[in-house]
Order: structure tokens, then sequence, then C-alpha cells
């Protein structure tokens, strides 16, 4: 094997790769990345994998002013974070060579020549999905981007229930693609429209790691289509032309069925300005230095949400937050965790909420005004609304 990259090009792709690996690998082979040079193919394979997902990245020979020049095929495995750390002290162009009879590589710039020791890449193996068992949808990188960013939020961080550490996508019949997010306490559900490839279908729930991961190396160009493939245990995103490609491992858990738990109607509905609301949870946020003091009340009286919190240890607060609409004029207070709230406010996007109410210990669900995203936040439990509560 032999390769000569543009330094800016080679180094921008091995912190691609360098994002996917963990900080503590269960495996030394989750520290390596797989490089395969395809000379008739004209590209070069980058390819690392953790317990949880993998990418790969190509690089394409295209002849004129092209970032990597193929000289010789071949395949090599080494240590990602060694090689990217080799490779920034270069400013022109690097070669990578096999030595013969051997693993290693050899990195040359400049003045400079480093032996790097590497692994036999034949016993790298990265997940794949088994086409007879795959469902395709494809979705915008600007609709991807905002369901990841609508619900990821929600997951549990706690492995007590480990389905909902991840996050549960679902394709319908029209190619919408729905994911949920819960950690027993809130929810989160948003969707995309998509374009199904052959059969629809598909249910698999993803870590929420990995997706942090892809929603930071999704296309810029909003417009550009990622491809998705559910398979049986495994989620592909692919984009710019099968430049890159991220696999997904699903978690083995069967996710619940939160359909039952969502309300189909509300007797009140309030309509509030969220931008106004997360300011609120801004200022009260900061007298809630512990668990116990999170708690926060909302009265709602007198044309106003009142957020009120006290904290033995900072002081009080409150901020009156004006209703925009409301349907009802006696409703009982309600107890929250303030964490919940701020979580959901700051990553809407939508200048209007609408939140549903059926009692003081049930339940919220909440609207965006301007999108199809929806959430539900659990209040914290009132003793004496707890018969009202059971009854419903």
């Amino acid at each position: 094997m032999k390769i000569v990259f543009q330094q800016t090009e080679l180094e921008k792709t091995l912190k691609d790769v360098v994002r996917m690996i963990p900080t503590v690998a269960k495996t030394d082979m989750h520290q390596f990345v797989r490089i395969t040079a395809d000379r008739a193919q004209n590209r070069v394979e980058f390819v690392t994998t953790s317990h949880e997902a993998a990418i790969h990245r190509n690089v394409v020979d295209t002849q004129i002013q092209s970032p990597v020049t193929i000289y010789e095929s071949g395949a090599c495995l080494l240590s990602a974070r060694k090689l990217l750390d080799i490779v920034k002290h270069a400013t022109d162009v690097v070669q990578l060579s096999m030595k013969k009879n051997s693993f290693d590589v050899t990195i040359s710039f400049g003045n400079s020549e480093s032996d790097i020791h590497g692994l036999d890449p034949s016993t790298f193996v990265p997940y794949q999905n088994d086409p007879q068992q795959t469902h395709r949808v494809d979705v915008t990188a600007l609709n991807l981007r905002s369901l990841l960013g609508s619900t990821l939020y929600a997951c549990s961080d706690s492995e007590t229930r480990p389905a909902l550490t991840g996050l549960n996508f679902v394709v319908k019949d029209d190619g919408t693609l729905v994911a949920t997010g819960t950690d027993g306490l809130r929810l989160a559900r948003a969707d995309a429209p998509g374009q199904v490839e052959g059969q629809a279908g598909g249910n698999l729930t993803i870590p929420k790691d990995p997706l942090h991961s892809l929603a930071a190396i999704l296309p810029k160009d909003e417009d550009e289509m990622v491809h998705l493939e559910l398979g049986s245990s495994v989620l592909v995103a692919t984009w710019d032309d099968e430049g890159t490609r991220f696999v997904m491992r699903s978690l083995n858990e069967a996710y619940p069925n939160v359909d039952s738990i969502i309300p189909k109607s509300t007797k009140i509905q309030i309509r509030v300005s969220r931008s106004e609301f997360l300011e609120a949870c801004h200022l009260l946020v900061l007298f809630s230095e512990d668990v116990e003091n999170r708690k926060i009340r909302v009265d709602f009286e007198n044309g106003v949400m009142r957020l009120s919190i006290h904290s033995k240890q900072t002081g009080k607060s409150f901020w009156d937050v004006p209703i925009l609409e409301c349907n009802a004029q006696d409703i009982d207070p309600m107890m929250f965790n303030i964490r919940n709230w701020l979580d959901l406010l700051k990553v809407s996007n939508t200048q209007e909420i609408e939140i549903g109410i059926n009692g003081p210990n049930l339940p919220v669900i909440i609207h965006s005004v301007e999108t199809t995203a929806m959430a539900l936040i659990a209040p914290v439990l009132q003793a004496s609304y707890a018969k009202e509560s059971q009854s419903a």
C-alpha cells in the first residue's frame, strides 16, 4: 500500500474518525482505524468502531486537484489517535506506505519519517446490515438534525432500564420517521418527512451517545439527503454519495409502549411564549443548587403563569409568564422539576408552546405551535391531590 494525502484532508478525516473512539475503549480494537486503499475504485476508506457504532469515511482520488493519490492498493490497521497526532505536524502532503512482510506503516512528510506499528487489518470486522432485513428511508439533513435535537435530551442516563438510554425509531407507511425518547419522568417525540425506498417498516432503539455523534457530523448542506437503513439490529446513515457511512448498533431491550401514556385529549390548554418561559427558568434555576431544591411551583392566576422557587440555602424568586391564551379560569397549582422544563425549552425551535393539563398530579403534554414535536413532563406529586390523581 502506498498513498499520498493532502494534509488538510487527512487531518479532517481522522478527526471525524477519532470522534467515534470512546475515552475508555472496551477493547484495543476500538482505538484503531482500518485504512483501505483501492486503486481500481479510486478511493481510500477509513473505518473505526466502538462498542456502539462504526463510521466509514471515503476519500476519493479525483485525478485533478485530488485530496489523495493512490499508487498501490492495500490495507492497514493503525492507532487512530496516534496517527492523527503525527499528521497534525505535517503542513503539505503526507505519504503512508506499508512495510514489506509487516503490518507497520511508514508516515513521511517534509523532513520527517516515522514508523508506526499496526495490526492485521483482516482482524477488523465492522458492523453491517443484512440486506434482506433492511428498511430504507431518506430524510434531509436539516430534518434529521432537528428530529435528533428535539428528542435526545429526554433519554435516560440510568442503566436500570437500558432501553430508555436510547432513542426509538419507527418508519410509518407514508415514510414519516418518528423518534421517541423517555426516561420515565419525561418524554419527547418528533417526526420528519421521508421517502421510503421499497417496503416501509422498521423499529429500532439506538443508544443516545452515537446519535449525538451522528448529529455532530451531519452534512452542513441542509437540503442534502441522508439515507437511513433500519435493519434487524443496526441503523446505518449514509450521505455524500456514500462518502460517509455511520453505523449504529441497536439496544437489545424492547422499547416500552409509550403511546398508552400519551393523553388523547386535555381539559385545559394554555399558550405561552417559549422564550419568556425559558428566561424565567434560567433565573429560577439559580436557586436550585441541589436535587432537593429543584422543585418549582406553577400557579395560574390573573392572566399569568407564576413560576416560583424557594431554597433554604439561597433564597426565593418568582417570574410571571404572561398567558397568551387559555380555555379555563380555575387551574390548580402544580409542582415540577425545573431541569425538565429547561431541557425541553432549550431545544425547542418554536416561538410559542401549548401546555395541556388534565390535573395537578398528571403529566402535562407540551406541543410546539409551529412544528409537530411534542413532549410530556410528569409533575412532582402533591399529597393534597393524590385522590384525584388515582381516580384519573
